[in-house]
């Protein structure tokens, strides 16, 4: 009998990591009925991390109202894994999929995510995982920093308005008002990018366009960014601001940073979370997969995640993807040996999306009979 694990990370608007897990299967067992299967919801830190998370571990799914990117409250979920372990994401709170057809690179904050990480330490949790992907903001983890209790002013003693755009009139950070819970609470960012803070591949720069900031925009929020390392009270802002992660969600990482957090790989650190490795051990076969896959999914993103993890253990891997952009042998370098594109030529990407479920169920039995023939 083979064993198969499937940990798949989601297909942005089509399906959560739990459901493309739920369709591979299907097609694992049409291929063969007698195939032992199991599955583990995955992410690296971006939307969907608290979902995989709670599903794989357990733990309450909570719900609170935070402000919103677009200056409105939300209800964000977030996870209690234990009495003293919280996990949250910055996507529940100010994601790109909250702001729809309105981007707000320069309005939008990471206030709720704040908000958020006060909520975990209200329920008694003093270690605080927090997802940095999908986040519709740029301001460096200022929102955050505010909705906790720090102090940020103009030079004129005013309060700063809220958002990355505001930054560049910056003129004083203080951290005399955080709330003291912070000091005996573990913030550990899940990053699925080693950008840093600021510079030509920094948050502004690299991110900046896919949440509708262009040319002066970027430059603005890129000095912005610049002001907040240089006022933030820490040891060494320069140094925190270049640590990898630390352009992670507009910023975001660089102000856990500044709270005392510390940053890990979002992908390695989940896959422990949900003992992957322990899965593992005993399988013959491993499916993985996400709705695209480019140069950037090499850099830690989960699939690849999951290939480095079966690649130590010499385990076959397949890749599940809607669409490939660049090289395959780049790709299977990582430990993948098999790269199965679910969407068919000449399909359009609302016709897949629509067609999702259908899809990769035949993409996991394609997989398996694969598996079966060289096996």
């Amino acid at each position: 009998m083979t064993r198969v694990v499937i940990a798949a990370d989601s297909f942005k608007g089509s399906a959560t990591s739990t459901e493309v897990n739920r369709y591979l299967a299907a097609g694992v067992k049409r291929a063969a009925p007698d195939a032992e299967v199991q599955t583990a919801a995955i992410a690296d830190g971006g939307a969907g991390t608290v979902r995989a998370v709670i599903d794989a571990v357990g733990g309450q799914l909570m719900t609170t109202s935070v402000l919103g990117p677009l200056g409105k409250n939300v209800d964000a979920q977030w996870g209690l894994l234990d009495d003293h372990t919280a996990i949250i994401e910055v996507a529940a709170a100010v994601g790109l999929t909250l702001v729809g057809d309105t981007p707000v690179p320069v309005s939008s904050s990471t206030y709720g995510v704040g908000e958020l990480i006060s909520a975990a330490m209200d329920q008694g949790a003093t270690t605080i995982y927090v997802g940095l992907g999908d986040s519709a903001s740029t301001d460096g983890g200022a929102g955050m920093l505010v909705a906790l209790g720090a102090g940020l002013i103009d030079n004129n003693q005013q309060k700063l308005d809220l958002g990355g755009g505001s930054l560049m009139r910056l003129g004083h950070v203080s951290f005399r008002g955080l709330d003291e819970r912070l000091k005996h609470t573990t913030l550990i960012g899940l990053a699925d990018v080693t950008n840093p803070l600021t510079g030509p591949e920094g948050a502004a720069a690299v991110f900046g366009p896919q949440k509708g900031a262009q040319h002066e925009m970027i430059a603005r929020l890129n000095q912005g960014l610049a002001r907040l390392r240089t006022f933030v009270p820490m040891p060494d802002g320069l140094a925190a601001s270049r640590q990898p992660g630390a352009g992670a969600a507009g910023g975001t990482g660089f102000g856990l940073l500044a709270l005392g957090g510390q940053l890990k790989p979002g992908a390695k650190t989940v896959q422990a979370l949900i003992k992957l490795d322990d899965q593992l051990a005993t399988a013959d076969f491993v499916i993985t997969g996400k709705g695209r896959v480019d140069s950037q999914s090499l850099t830690g993103k989960a699939p690849i995640a999951v290939a480095n993890l079966a690649q130590a253990r010499h385990l076959p891997v397949a890749l599940v993807a809607g669409s490939v952009q660049g090289s395959l042998a780049q790709i299977q370098a990582t430990g993948v040996h098999d790269v199965i594109v679910s969407t068919p030529e000449g399909l359009t990407v609302a016709d897949a999306m629509a067609q999702t479920p259908d899809l990769l169920t035949q993409a996991g039995a394609k997989a398996m009979l694969t598996y079966l023939a060289e096996h």
